[in-house]
């Protein structure tokens, strides 16, 4: 990956607003907003190990110019009164770097230590400074256990505050990895300390928020900060799931609550969806199951037991049955297009210009109204789950929604899916658009066996969530 910026926010907040009350907001507001921008990498927080009621957010970026971009400043034009009552007491100190240098490998999960060093050389010792800090700190760092990267940035703003000039991150895939000697594991050499205008050194580790869910993880792959929730039985067979475009991993909440008890469950946002970061580029299907294969590299998990995926998700378990074969035992994909065609390509665009020109709350509108059925929209007990369902969908970013859904450009999973050898259990709601295509793609994979769900439309755990239970358990 190319040299990037660096968005580096330190945070002390004052005696006005409880603790409570400010990681509240930079939990469930603040920074999940910040990755919906395209180009922000990742967005993590952390707190201090030896300063009180001090937090650091950075931010990893494609460049400087995403700061300038249209996603970011309608970030502070739409700011919530939530936003504009806290921020202003947040002791917030912002400060953008450009980096310059990297040395070793970022780890699959953030930083369990994090120490950071800002550093000044004096005026004509520069070269010097930079020469030693390269051939001789990094190479120390990297002998500590658990060091697994070292990053170096040049300060870009502000430049008249007497903030250092350069800043270093030196990761550690290890908790306590410098130990109990807070004022330096690696001792400096004597003749920089004597270049050196000014410095200083600081730990930090993982600040978790109290109401995040227990099995919560933070992933990277292929440029992509993943959000994975694990939930389910520890040793029970491993089922994963790939979501539909527009919605997030709680669409399986009621999937997952009634087979938690037997089974073990790895969920995801996919790119750009919920708190996982965006692309930058057109994503492919492929691309989308070797984000389910990395999550499953970190997670140590050699094979599923079965891969469900609806719409979207669908034809990422086609894609991974043909790519992957020895990684699932089984795939359900449910109400999937297997294959592109004209009108649907149109449509997509169509969508598209709505989600960009209108907002996704629009498009949301559109979106349940097409996959749900006339009784189910009609019945009164069903308004606040397509209530749920808009407010849901509403949260998917434009380039989210672009890049992925341009992923259905031009393809064909029909053709060859006759060269898929695991077992196919294939569902599809009976007044769902992609029944009749469902049903060619049964005719294809040898042994398939397509499931029809009668009264339902495009989301069978959404509007027969008893019925698509049942149909799953009866395969597991």
């Amino acid at each position: 990956m190319s040299l990037g910026s660096l968005l580096f926010v330190t945070s002390s907040p004052d005696s006005t607003i409880s603790l409570d009350r400010y990681h509240n907001w930079y939990d469930n507001e603040h920074l999940p907003a910040r990755l919906t921008v395209p180009g922000v990498r990742s967005a993590l927080r952390y707190k201090s190990v030896t300063r009180n009621k001090t937090f650091l957010a950075y931010y990893d970026l494609d460049s400087d110019e995403v700061l300038k971009s249209p996603e970011y400043i309608a970030l502070n034009e739409n700011a919530s009164d939530e936003e504009r009552a806290v921020k202003p007491h947040a002791g917030l100190d912002r400060r953008l770097y450009k980096e310059i240098a990297r040395v070793g490998k970022q780890a699959p999960t953030p930083p369990k230590t994090l120490l950071v060093v800002e550093m000044t050389p004096y005026p004509g010792h520069e070269n010097e400074f930079n020469h030693w800090y390269d051939t001789y700190h990094i190479p120390q760092m990297g002998e500590v256990a658990g060091w697994s990267r070292s990053r170096r940035f040049l300060l870009t703003e502000p430049l008249d505050s007497g903030v250092c000039k350069y800043l270093t991150l030196h990761e550690f895939d290890r908790y306590n990895a410098l130990g109990s000697d807070r004022s330096g594991t690696v001792k400096w050499r004597n003749e920089v300390i004597e270049i050196v205008a000014q410095r200083d050194r600081s730990i930090w580790e993982p600040y978790h928020a109290k109401d995040e869910p227990e099995g919560t993880h933070i992933v990277f792959h292929d440029g992509i900060q993943f959000n994975v929730r694990i939930d389910g039985k520890e040793d029970g067979p491993i089922l994963a799931f790939s979501n539909p475009l527009g919605l997030n991993l709680s669409v399986w909440d009621n999937v997952v609550a009634a087979l938690a008890p037997k089974f073990r469950l790895i969920r995801h946002d996919q790119r750009g969806h919920g708190r996982t970061s965006q692309p930058t580029k057109v994503t492919s299907f492929s691309e989308l199951a070797d984000d389910i294969v990395g999550i499953l590299d970190y997670l140590n998990v050699q094979r599923l037991h079965a891969l469900v995926g609806l719409s979207m998700g669908a034809i990422v378990c086609l894609d991974f049955a043909l790519r992957y074969p020895l990684r699932v035992e089984k795939i359900i994909p449910c109400d999937g297009l297997p294959v592109s065609h004209p009108d649907i390509v149109k449509a997509w665009h169509t969508r598209i210009k709505v989600i960009e020109e209108q907002g996704a709350g629009v498009l949301a509108e559109q979106a349940v109204d097409r996959w749900l059925t006339p009784g189910f929209k009609k019945d009164p007990a069903n308004q606040k789950t397509i209530q749920w369902l808009r407010e849901n969908f509403s949260k998917t970013p434009a380039n989210a929604f672009r890049v992925n859904a341009l992923a259905m450009e031009d393809y064909d999973y029909i053709t060859p899916a006759k060269n898929i050898k695991l077992p196919a259990l294939l569902v599809c709601g009976a007044q769902g658009p992609t029944l009749e295509l469902m049903k060619q793609l049964e005719k294809v994979i040898p042994g398939a066996e397509l499931v029809v769900i009668d009264k339902c439309g495009h989301l069978p755990m959404i509007e027969q969530p008893k019925a698509y239970i049942d149909i799953l358990k009866a395969s597991l």
